[in-house]
């Protein structure tokens, strides 16, 4: 079998994000400063970053790293490569009555987690135990970041009441029982961000159940490596829900004595 080919030019189209901001965790593939305006804002939710003697605003990246927003990879190829095979395995060959065998769509996904080197978000309407513990397993080595929406009075409970099972979790909620208003506003969004890099979107909640009946062909869950689709489906359907929770229109770019993200 012939070697498939491949441009090495296109690595140069290869433009993975940089940092996070530190309101709403959208996805930038540069540190947001213009030198025209000399500011630095975050083209996402419009957060200002005021700059300092230690951090002027040409300097806004560095503030961002020294938060911990910054996303570097050690191996930024083998990374993607690792991630990207998940992927193809479950694109074209997924387990089947006919392929016993093959990966699962839930065994990609905890793959996925079990390799996020940087991050994972998350939006969600309901949640399962199961999804949770595999969200908390990430959470022992990645900062992990979710929205769950219809979120049952036991689920939310065991969120706030045990946050520290998981330090690196960190949870927007949006429980059952709100006001017209309130569940009007709730997200019905479903989608998984693993490092800005790779993404599972689709109609299926983070239950067991949804993620077996997609297995099923009763339920979409689609995994998308087109890192411009991954980095759009953060900054559009998580970040913006994200900031809802931080009233914040300004940060003043200080260092941290203490240097803990």
């Amino acid at each position: 079998m012939s070697a498939r080919s491949f441009d090495i030019g296109t690595l140069l189209e290869f433009e993975p994000p940089r940092y996070l901001c530190e309101r709403c965790c959208g996805l930038l593939r540069a540190a947001p400063f213009d030198w025209h305006t000399r500011k630095a804002v975050c083209p996402v939710c419009q957060v200002e970053y005021i700059p300092t003697d230690e951090y002027p605003y040409i300097r806004v990246g560095d503030y961002l790293e020294q938060e911990g927003l910054g996303v570097a990879f050690k191996d930024l190829i083998g990374h993607s490569r690792s991630l990207a095979s998940i992927a193809r395995q479950m694109r074209t060959a997924p387990a089947s009555p006919q392929l016993p065998n093959g990966p699962s769509l839930l065994s990609g996904l905890f793959q996925c987690l079990l390799r996020a080197e940087r991050f994972v978000h998350f939006v969600s309407y309901g949640m399962s135990e199961m999804l949770l513990g595999a969200l908390r397993m990430a959470a022992q080595r990645v900062a992990v970041r979710g929205i769950v929406s219809n979120v049952e009075e036991r689920l939310a409970t065991e969120l706030r009441d045990h946050a520290a099972d998981a330090r690196h979790l960190k949870t927007r909620l949006f429980e059952r029982g709100a006001d017209a208003a309130q569940w009007h506003a709730m997200p019905h969004q479903k989608v998984i961000i693993v490092d800005g890099l790779l993404a599972f979107k689709g109609s299926a909640n983070l239950t067991l159940s949804g993620w077996r009946k997609a297995e099923a062909g009763r339920d979409i869950i689609e995994v998308v490596t087109d890192v411009q689709e991954v980095v759009a489906l953060n900054n559009r359907f998580f970040s913006p829900v994200w900031t809802e929770f931080d009233s914040r229109q300004q940060i003043v770019m200080t260092a941290d004595p203490f240097g803990d993200d």
